[in-house]
């Protein structure tokens, strides 16, 4: 059946699945998995979180944004026993759900309630097999490599001035030309002299051997 069709077909019923307590909530609520074909609870309504265990379920806590989908089992943490029942539909403020002992020796019925004291939902995976909602393993933050410090940079050093005199001041002194040892006649006449005795020589040694 669909959940429609379940609850037209148990509005105003007694339901006592198991036999023990007579028709508290959790037996409507065990009637409605047994429909699906999910995983039969068990336990207190108030320890309801605890059947996600079973394989089949999500556990989605009640936050200020969430809404739980059609055909998922809301719990309450009222003590001493808690509550269970069917979401129908709703929004984040209130919603309407199918009950049973709400209040406390009523049959099946509709209900409209606000969030409090509801302290999550148990999602059937096999109404929506696609759908997971399971809590997401945090993301680790990355932490960011220290940055390691500037190299201190050498301060630019500035040579110190150098006073260049202006060029119209610069004296630059001029050599003049020696003058030379010996005058032009005297190396003539030291050239006649040395000429004069290669010619003395050379007749000397042709006399010499004749």
């Amino acid at each position: 059946m669909t959940l429609n069709e379940f609850v037209q077909a148990n509005d105003g019923k007694f339901l006592d699945f198991d036999g023990v307590y007579g028709n508290q909530c959790v037996d409507l609520v065990k009637y409605w998995e047994q429909n699906i074909g999910a995983p039969i609870t068990h336990g207190n309504a108030i320890d309801y979180k605890e059947n996600w265990q079973l394989g089949g379920y999500v556990w989605v806590d009640n936050t200020p944004t969430g809404v739980p989908r059609a055909g998922d089992i809301v719990v309450w943490s009222i003590k001493p026993n808690g509550h269970v029942a069917i979401f129908l539909s709703g929004d984040t403020n209130s919603f309407d759900s199918f009950d049973q002992n709400w209040p406390v020796g009523s049959p099946c019925h509709f209900q409209h309630h606000s969030y409090t004291n509801v302290s999550g939902w148990l999602h059937p995976m096999v109404l929506d097999p696609s759908l997971d909602l399971a809590p997401a393993e945090p993301t680790p933050t990355p932490v960011p490599e220290p940055t390691p410090p500037p190299l201190p940079q050498p301060e630019p050093v500035t040579p110190p001035p150098v006073d260049v005199p202006p060029l119209d001041t610069i004296h630059v002194p001029v050599t003049e030309p020696k003058a030379p040892v010996f005058s032009a006649s005297v190396w003539d006449t030291i050239m006649v002299i040395i000429i004069f005795v290669i010619v003395g020589i050379v007749i000397g040694v042709l006399l010499v051997h004749k």
